[in-house]
């Protein structure tokens, strides 16, 4: 029987295949920002516990794999909530990540940014423009620019649920 490994690269490739992304930046916590965004946009976005991610030592997990691994740990863990709203009747998807987490960054190439707006839809790249341009009339938000891959390249495998 041959080896059967994960490999990470393809995993990424896949998962960020056809998506855009927005960073936003807001000082509204999590639950308060998408009750924000729900009310704004008739979204649905929902805390997705399961799916939070978790950082101890330089290892990034998720609620789900806690279960079964402790992270290589020289400091305490930290977690990262992600909310999500699934567009009825179709495959699309929203991806809300919560960025910071005290004073560490899920993403230390955008250390400015508080939340990331991850679009999986057909127009991604479209749908994330029109977004872009509604987000920037909220009082709340303080800014909201287009993010691409070769920006965050380095902490892309944190984003993986």
């Amino acid at each position: 029987m041959a080896n059967a490994y994960l490999d990470i690269k393809e995993m990424r490739s896949n998962f960020f295949s056809e998506t855009s992304m927005l960073g936003v930046v807001s000082p509204e916590p999590g639950y308060r920002f998408c009750w924000i965004l729900n009310n704004y946009f008739g979204l649905d976005f929902a805390n997705v516990p399961e799916n939070t991610i978790c950082l101890g030592g330089n290892k990034a997990i998720t609620g789900q794999q806690l279960m079964f691994s402790e992270p290589e740990s020289s400091g305490e863990l930290v977690y990262f909530p992600t909310f999500r709203h699934q567009v009825p009747n179709s495959s699309y998807k929203y991806v809300l990540y919560q960025l910071k987490s005290g004073k560490v960054s899920l993403i230390p190439e955008a250390r400015h940014l508080d939340y990331l707006w991850l679009f999986q839809t057909a127009k991604p790249l479209h749908d994330a423009h029109i977004m872009l341009e509604e987000l920037r009339d909220i009082p709340e938000i303080q800014l909201v620019q287009m993010l691409d891959t070769d920006t965050i390249k380095r902490s892309l495998t944190n984003l993986l649920v």
